[in-house]
């Protein structure tokens, strides 16, 4: 994957990089990518940290999008505002993603490929990986975000892990501990998981696979990367070694 797109340059966004997700700076980008697909965004403080608030804002996407870059921007400071508001753990990290690049290098995980996730707790400082990166949510998010309690809509928005996609991950701190609110997620979950999986085509899907990455090499040199991207620079490309 790496020895294709080393070469080019990287679409850089703004949230990207950890240390731009920000209160401030997410607002003003969700207003701003709200701007293109039209969409009014109420930016009443408290509607904006109100996940069901969010929920629908998802929703406005899910009905809206028509293939269009914007909307996906539009899509991402959504996510952002979660994830600055604590709603999803997603800060340990500097994405590297090709976004409309991925092209043909984007291909299905087979069961065997998904044999090789390990649990992203045990990520390090340093660690380049893969981790779910679908149109949708995993059981667990869909779960803490009070989506609907109803199968139909579960198959429809939680996933498993289908895509192998050049959307690299770079540790900057180690890896996000396992919830402590898993057994009531999992209380939860088991009166859906036989038919989610059915859908899906799996045997099962764990905690682990939930939360689980592909790790895929190291950044060499981590502290000067470290060091870059906390002055906010970014990434213009990738380099493969051995």
């Amino acid at each position: 994957m790496i020895k294709h797109l080393q070469n080019l340059t990287v679409p850089y966004n703004t949230f990207d990089n950890p240390y731009n997700v920000t209160q401030e700076t997410v607002c003003n980008e969700l207003i701003r990518h709200a701007g293109s697909p039209n969409i009014k965004v109420d930016v009443d403080q408290t509607r904006l940290w109100d996940q069901q608030y969010i929920n629908y804002l998802h929703e406005s996407y899910e009905n809206g999008y028509n293939g269009n870059y914007d909307w996906l921007l539009y899509h991402e400071a959504i996510h952002a505002l979660e994830v600055v508001n604590g709603r999803m753990q997603d800060t340990g990290h500097y994405k590297i993603d090709y976004r409309s690049f991925a092209g043909p290098v984007q291909v299905e995980f087979t069961p065997d490929d998904l044999l090789h996730l390990m649990p992203e707790w045990q990520v390090v400082p340093g660690d380049c990986y893969i981790r779910f990166s679908e149109l949708g949510k995993t059981p667990y998010q869909y779960w803490f975000d009070n989506e609907p309690d109803d199968i139909d809509r579960v198959i429809e928005l939680a996933k498993p892990m289908k895509t192998f996609r050049p959307m690299l991950c770079i540790a900057v701190v180690d890896g996000r501990p396992l919830p402590t609110d898993t057994l009531e997620f999992t209380q939860w979950f088991s009166k859906y998981k036989s038919e989610w999986c059915q859908h899906w085509g799996l045997e099962d899907w764990t905690l682990e696979q939930m939360f689980g990455v592909i790790k895929l090499g190291r950044v060499t040199e981590f502290d000067l990367f470290h060091s870059l991207i906390k002055n906010k620079d970014y990434i213009c490309k990738t380099k493969l070694t051995t």
